[in-house]
């Protein structure tokens, strides 16, 4: 058997030890076995999502959502499959194009840790296809940047989204901000709430317009029901407006099935 048969029936591997400064090739009888995390199988996919065609990686998708992951191992394995022409993409129900671009932006990106661009409007549609597809860590970054954000949310979109996307810890602060904002009924944004919130909001402004303390000095936090504000008589102001509006959201939206409000 010629020397270039034999090589072909073994792998060379490159010896990097050296002795007796020399590098030595050793015949591996073993062909090169695949990587069990860095040796990745990825195929292209067409998505159709409001009528244009996204072509992009299997791989980030599959790695972060069990929701993607699943609807692949549900693809047959022989024959022309859905996903591999603009003829039959993969349709994406309910879903815009500008949510999917903030989820391949942010996908595509996410290892230089730099996503510019993203106002607070890309972070809520990231949200939203993140809750909708369970890209948990996604979603988790996404509440983390609009909770940060020096941009504020409007009062309003924060409730919605807090509800649609289950964020407990928005729901109440929203709703307070909303029933200290004047004559909210007023506002286009207003539009997009039902009767019986507006109504709620409605009774718990009456309410704190009658009873909030006035004035600019501290009070006497017991005097409004706020015993464990202070263990003094003395307290801001502006603590005991606050406490007195959280306390009427959640008197009159609890029962209501919103996150962040006691079941009982």
């Amino acid at each position: 058997m010629s020397e270039s048969s034999k090589l072909s029936e073994a792998a060379l591997v490159l010896d990097s030890g050296k002795e007796n400064g020399t590098q030595c090739l050793v015949a591996s009888s073993q062909a090169p076995r695949r990587h069990e995390k860095y040796y990745i199988e990825d195929r292209l996919s067409i998505f159709s999502v409001e009528s244009c065609l996204f072509k992009v990686h299997r791989y980030y998708l599959i790695l972060e959502s069990p929701v993607f992951k699943d609807m692949f191992m549900c693809l047959p394995e022989a024959g022309m499959l859905e996903g591999e022409s603009d003829l039959d993409p993969i349709i994406l129900p309910d879903t815009t194009r500008n949510e999917f671009e903030a989820l391949l932006d942010f996908l595509y990106n996410r290892m230089y840790n730099n996503y510019p661009g993203f106002s607070i409007p890309k972070w809520v549609d990231l949200l939203t296809i993140a809750d909708r597809f369970q890209f948990e860590n996604v979603r988790k970054r996404a509440i983390d940047e609009l909770t940060t954000s020096e941009e504020s949310m409007d009062a309003v979109d924060e409730f919605l989204i807090s509800v649609k996307c289950h964020v407990p810890q928005w729901t109440v602060p929203a709703l307070s901000k909303l029933v200290l904002q004047p004559n909210v009924m007023k506002t286009e944004a207003a539009a997009k709430l039902s009767l019986d919130i507006l109504m709620r909001l409605w009774r718990a402004r009456e309410e704190y317009l009658a009873t909030r303390p006035h004035g600019t000095q501290p009070v006497n936090a017991q005097a409004f029901g706020f015993d464990s504000l202070s263990s003094n008589h003395a307290t801001p102001l502006s603590s005991v407006k606050d406490s007195l509006v959280t306390g009427l959201v959640k008197r009159y939206f609890r029962g209501c099935g919103y996150p962040g409000f006691d079941t009982e």
